[in-house]
């Protein structure tokens, strides 16, 4: 027997269409207001309507606040964008440059797009020590795109101890102080110095040949007791002879991450991660000076720091 066909009358049309009209109708109202009342998530009734809607709903994505953090070896950009409506579905684009004219010239661009997707973070490895790349990122979704956020970072040092070489002088760490060497001409003596520790700066100087020996913005906080902010030495070390400044910290490194990166201001950045933690400096109690001279004119747990300045 053959299926019975069931037409529909045009009042049933009619009133099928209607139906069927404001319930769009509906859909559309209500998802304008989610738009204007700012909602944070989408009921579960209008996320079918989302890849339509977006198009003309959507708008045009906030501009990402970006911050940088490095080691040696890799430089990872991490970010935050707030979502500007509930119908946009941002995405994120990285591109990176180079400081390098012939790779420029190679491959004829300035940028490249090295990520795209939704995650909020980027991490480009295998880079070599103290190497300096740019950056832009920005916000894509389908009301358009943000503006481009530029912004360049190196990748740190690698550390000798728990500190590092500069060009001009060389530097190391304990967990509650800092050390900094200074190479001076061999004709130096005490009375030919001028040593200043004063407004978290550092300045040497030698009177003797009008030399500016080393002059720069200490890393972090140096304890001031009104009394003595710095112990110096003079040391000749084979055919060299060094000025030993030695500064302690306001805050004592409780962990490996906490020692600090660099000891001015203008120096490089040093992958702490690399550095030597002394199991020693576990223990808050005891304290220990970077200098050698020091270490072995004083013993740990025998000494405090008012016996030595009274010394």
């Amino acid at each position: 027997c053959e299926p019975t066909r069931t037409r529909m009358s045009p009042e049933d049309f009619i009133v099928f269409a209607g139906a069927a009209l404001t319930l769009v109708l509906g859909w559309i109202t209500a998802a304008v207001v989610l738009v204007k009342s700012d909602a944070k998530e989408l009921p579960r009734w209008a996320k079918p309507l989302k890849p339509l809607l977006s198009i003309f709903l959507g708008q045009v994505p906030r501009t990402p606040k970006v911050r940088c953090s490095s080691r040696h070896n890799e430089i990872r950009l991490d970010w935050t964008c707030g979502r500007s409506s509930v119908w946009n579905e941002d995405m994120y684009e990285v591109q990176t440059d180079t400081t390098d004219e012939r790779v420029k010239q190679k491959l004829g661009r300035d940028f490249l797009r090295s990520f795209w997707g939704k995650d909020k973070t980027y991490t480009i490895g295998q880079l070599p020590a103290n190497h300096r790349l740019k950056f832009r990122v920005r916000a894509m979704n389908q009301g358009g795109k943000s503006p481009w956020v530029e912004v360049d970072h190196r990748t740190t040092s690698i550390p000798e101890k728990s500190g590092g070489k500069e060009t001009d002088y060389s530097w190391n760490q304990t967990n509650e102080y800092v050390e900094i060497t200074v190479e001076v001409p061999k004709t130096t003596t005490s009375k030919t110095l001028e040593i200043e520790v004063k407004g978290g700066r550092l300045r040497a100087y030698c009177r003797k040949n009008g030399r500016e020996l080393i002059e720069g913005k200490i890393y972090g906080p140096v304890r001031s007791s009104g009394l003595v902010d710095f112990v110096w030495e003079l040391e000749t070390v084979g055919g060299s002879k060094l000025l030993r400044v030695e500064l302690e910290k306001t805050r004592p490194a409780e962990r490996k991450t906490d020692l600090w990166p660099k000891a001015l201001e203008s120096g490089l950045d040093f992958d702490v991660h690399l550095m030597h933690w002394d199991r020693a400096w576990d223990n808050r109690e005891e304290w220990q000076h970077v200098m050698r001279s020091e270490e072995g004119k004083f013993s740990v747990n025998n000494v405090s720091l008012d016996d030595y300045i009274a010394s």
